[in-house]
């Protein structure tokens, strides 16, 4: 009996890490412009993970130039560069999202 508790333990542990290593559906890739600090990629982050679906945003800042490569895994198709933007909110002021497509999920 306690072999057989022991396996549904182990089989239930297995089945919950295999769904969490399990990629998200949908993967987007693009770059943000004015992006000059890590107060300023906290902020585009914290907008952008308020998209629906959304399970990761990374931010990658690149240098002095304030433009920023971003990748969001989501459970959704449907985001896109406005509605990116739409999540910005009042930071599309001081934040410009220059590109956002669709890729190949990992």
């Amino acid at each position: 009996m306690k072999t057989i508790a022991l396996l549904v333990s182990l089989f239930g542990s297995l089945t919950l890490a295999n769904a969490a290593d399990t990629p998200p559906a949908h993967l987007y890739k693009g770059e943000v412009a004015g992006v000059a600090c890590v107060a300023c990629s906290k902020k585009v982050k914290a907008s952008l993970e308020k998209l629906p679906g959304v399970t990761s945003v990374k931010l990658l800042p690149n240098g002095e130039s304030g433009v920023a490569k971003i990748e969001i895994a989501s459970t959704s198709p449907g985001s896109t560069k406005a509605t990116a933007i739409k999540a910005l909110g009042k930071a599309a002021d001081d934040y410009t999202i220059l590109t956002l497509e669709k890729a190949e999920a990992k």
